[in-house]
């Protein structure tokens, strides 16, 4: 007994709370953790330290200073731009979350045998790069494309012109982002049992009845993760709005870049992306109380 005090009997199966199962949980997270420090932490931290130095034509001063982010927070032009960016990834975020809810739903409820063949479609979508679709939303909305080309031919002399607007650019970023928030929300609804419509229909639910009261509480949860995700990246882009917004489509990440890669100010461009971040993480709490606060992401007893 004295001899196997404080030992573990060679054979026996480490418990997964105890010394031996937290190491090998350690050993499984390192690789993650490991990554997540390289291609998140130690960028962020990067632009923390660009962001309080003097910059000038690509060039750096590392004195302390405050001036990139007065610049930035009193600049009329450039609180702008910020606005106009969250109105655009707002919009285009609450479009693809309208379009993907259904989409998913159908893909997990109502595709049966199709199920799978339009799951493999959604996820082929994801494979045509980004900048590819960019460029057939700028050949299909040029003087000569498919679209003026159309509306000519059905006696229109005047065709709209959607290239070089905003309009266009939420079209196209639209475009980009909806495979992934359906795929995210249809993951989510991969958990839901198909009884809980039956049981919904059974206590005398219809149709939209059953989505206003079991399927949306049940998604608003899970939803704001991608609409957050699509938020974040639509309203911080800067290739659609620069090849597809022109003068009219312009978002704060195309001044990010022109302030990296043309002024060579990183400073600058460091304080506007911090700014941001702030931004985004202020938005997801704000969202999150007021989903919670509202209640909306609990299921109603009474059908």
């Amino acid at each position: 007994m004295g001899e196997t005090e404080g030992r573990r009997i060679v054979g026996t199966p480490a418990l997964p709370g105890g010394q031996y199962g937290a190491g090998r949980a350690w050993v499984l997270l390192a690789p993650g953790f490991l990554a997540l420090a390289l291609t998140f932490v130690a960028p962020l931290l990067l632009f923390g330290a660009y962001a309080f130095a003097r910059g000038g034509l690509f060039t750096v001063t590392w004195d302390f200073t405050l001036d990139n982010f007065v610049t930035v927070l009193t600049d009329p032009f450039v609180g702008l731009l910020i606005v106009r960016s969250l109105i655009t990834g707002f919009i285009v975020a609450g479009i693809c979350l309208v379009i993907a809810l259904p989409l998913a739903f159908y893909l997990r409820f109502r595709a049966g045998r199709l199920e799978t063949p339009l799951f493999v479609l959604l996820v082929v979508a994801l494979f045509v790069s980004y900048l590819a679709r960019i460029y057939a939303w700028r050949a299909l909305f040029t003087s000569s494309g498919v679209f003026t080309v159309l509306i000519e031919s059905l006696g229109v002399t005047e065709p709209p012109q959607l290239l070089f607007t905003r309009t266009l650019v939420v079209i196209a970023l639209v475009h980009i982002y909806l495979p992934f928030v359906t795929l995210a929300i249809y993951a989510a609804m991969r958990n839901l049992p198909r009884t809980v419509l039956e049981v919904a229909e059974d206590l005398g639910a219809t149709g939209l009845m059953s989505w206003r009261r079991v399927i949306l509480p049940l998604m608003a949860s899970t939803s704001l993760a991608p609409f957050m995700f699509t938020l974040g990246l639509a309203a911080s882009d800067f290739a659609t709005p620069q090849l597809l917004g022109g003068t009219k489509g312009t978002l704060v990440g195309v001044l990010v870049q022109q302030q990296f890669a043309e002024a060579g100010n990183f400073p600058m461009g460091a304080a506007m992306s911090l700014v941001l971040l702030v931004v985004f993480v202020l938005l997801y709490f704000a969202l999150t109380s007021l989903l919670f606060a509202t209640r909306l992401h609990r299921v109603s007893v009474r059908l």
